[in-house]
């Protein structure tokens, strides 16, 4: 007599896939603002940043750049290192990683950008 395999219900069978193009240009929008976000929050958190004289349309975009690459630290050390959080890149439910991603990015420019500073050219 064969034995039937008993299904899995819940998080372990969920299957991740492309989501359906409809979606691309909400996930862009999503991830802008996400990146903003993490951006000025972490811009806030710590004081004394690389970037704290700049300005205007410059600020702005800064705070976005380093907001986008602390997602996806955010990302690569949660999810993909440790094995915890969101399987999505650019998504809210991984707010609290992207910020700490964007904490130690913006930690990182900044030695790198006071390191630069001080050496003679």
């Amino acid at each position: 007599m064969a034995q039937k395999a008993i299904p899995l219900v819940g998080y372990a069978d969920r299957k991740v896939g492309a989501k359906p193009d409809r979606y691309k240009g909400v996930a862009v929008i999503g991830a802008i603002l996400l990146g903003l976000f993490c951006g000025i929050v972490a811009r806030i958190l710590v004081p004394g940043d690389a970037f704290r004289h700049m300005s205007g349309p410059k600020s702005w975009l800064i705070s976005l750049g380093l907001g986008l690459l602390g997602a996806l630290l955010g990302y690569l050390i949660f999810t993909v290192g440790l094995g915890i959080g969101d399987t999505d890149i650019f998504d809210w439910g991984g707010v609290l990683s992207a910020l700490i991603g964007t904490v130690i990015v913006l930690l990182i420019f900044t030695f790198v950008m006071r390191r630069r500073a001080r050496t003679p050219s």
